[in-house]
């Protein structure tokens, strides 16, 4: 339970992270500024992404893992009902995710 309670901690932090880091952007910013926090941007929702499909993959006791892709990072899993779920959950947080 405690491990559970610290990866749920883990995902809310980096949900918290991306509110903060998009509601900086809408201030204003140097160049400099603009380009860390959309860096900082990006590495937690990668973070977030990679956390969901964890918790995705252990509630269905199967394993998961990524590749490379043309665009972005590819999330496998061993069986689609996860995938599936999976891609819900990225539409739910606002990340583009495509199947293929």
């Amino acid at each position: 339970m405690m491990a559970l309670d610290g990866k749920l901690a883990r995902l809310r932090t980096y949900r918290n992270n991306i509110h903060r880091y998009h509601r900086l952007l809408k201030t204003r910013l140097s160049d400099l500024e603009r380009e860390y926090i959309e860096s900082r941007l990006s590495e937690e929702r990668e973070a977030l992404v990679r956390g969901e499909a964890s918790r995705t993959a252990q509630g269905a006791n199967v394993s998961w893992w990524t590749d490379r892709a043309e665009i972005g990072t590819r999330f496998c899993f061993e069986d689609s009902k996860s995938k599936e779920l999976f891609a819900l959950t990225c539409d739910r947080l606002g990340i583009t995710c495509q199947d293929g």
